[in-house]
């Protein structure tokens, strides 16, 4: 789909949210017990908070967030929705959706946004690191509790807490596709604080590295964890395990999330990383 094709713009009548509670159940399978009603997001919006929806013939998929205020950040924009219909995923919607709330942050001065998502999604967190620029250093153990959504049933809800500093330079590098890339750092046995090996066609841990001290280091995933989910339940939740003890020690000691980056091995295989900076790096 090309951008001239749809329309972006934000919700402000009760009317426009008709359409975000289907929105919901089509993009992530949420069953009824699990949907934000129409009428929250609608009473969010007159208090502050945004949405933004976007549209060809009917709307497609939406942004959605609140005025957030903590001692550490002070305000800013908590973004709980970035939502697309399945048949209009992977054309880049929530590229476009992302980039018109931020615009609309600016226009009304907040300096960030704030998000959570699933550590092991590697296309959220492809969009999120690598193509908007959010940084990470803050990691919650089932953060939602049991979910019920076709995503997340059967395994903890852990999340990434992300900053998106809306005007930092990292953001405008990004959003200018100027990138960083990590040829070296990859092809060093010291930065990798997880080994894999491939068993029945599934990416499995073989052992996780808790005491490197390199300046970059490399947090391998699955690249596609929902489809390992539907064929080894058991092995997802190891990775969620694993995967937990790494971030959470890995940030206590100082490290950030930068980036993320996608590799092809030498059968042409798609592998995955998270890019961790020890702060007061680049």
């Amino acid at each position: 789909m090309i951008q001239s094709e749809i329309e972006l713009r934000e919700l402000v009548h009760p009317s426009d949210f008709y359409e975000v509670e289907d929105i919901q159940r089509d993009a992530w399978g949420m069953p009824d017990i699990e949907i934000v009603p129409k009428r929250e997001m609608f009473a969010s919006c007159r208090s502050g908070g945004v949405a933004i929806g976007c549209f060809t013939t009917s709307m497609i998929g939406y942004c959605w967030g609140w005025v957030g205020k903590t001692n550490k950040h002070d305000v800013f924009l908590y973004s709980h929705h970035n939502a697309v219909r399945k048949t209009f995923q992977n054309q880049g919607i929530g590229y476009l959706l992302k980039l018109q709330q931020r615009e609309w942050c600016i226009q009304n001065n907040f300096k960030m946004i704030n998000w959570t998502f699933d550590p092991l999604q590697s296309k959220n967190c492809y969009l999120n690191f690598h193509k908007l620029g959010a940084i990470c250093d803050t990691y919650y153990s089932n953060y939602w509790g049991p979910m019920q959504d076709s995503e997340n049933i059967g395994m903890d809800t852990d999340r990434f807490y992300c900053n998106w500093i809306l005007k930092s330079e990292r953001v405008k590098q990004r959003l200018d596709q100027k990138i960083e890339h990590f040829d070296e750092e990859m092809l060093n046995p010291s930065n990798h604080t997880i080994n894999t090996d491939i068993r029945d066609d599934h990416l499995i841990i073989t052992r996780i590295n808790l005491n490197l001290i390199s300046q970059t280091l490399i947090v391998e995933i699955p690249s596609n964890i929902n489809l390992m989910k539907k064929h080894n339940l058991d092995l997802v939740v190891e990775w969620r395990e694993k995967t937990r003890k790494v971030f959470q020690t890995y940030f206590k000691k100082g490290y950030t999330v930068t980036d993320f980056v996608l590799k092809r091995d030498g059968t042409n295989i798609l592998k995955t990383f998270h890019i961790l900076t020890k702060k007061g790096g680049s």
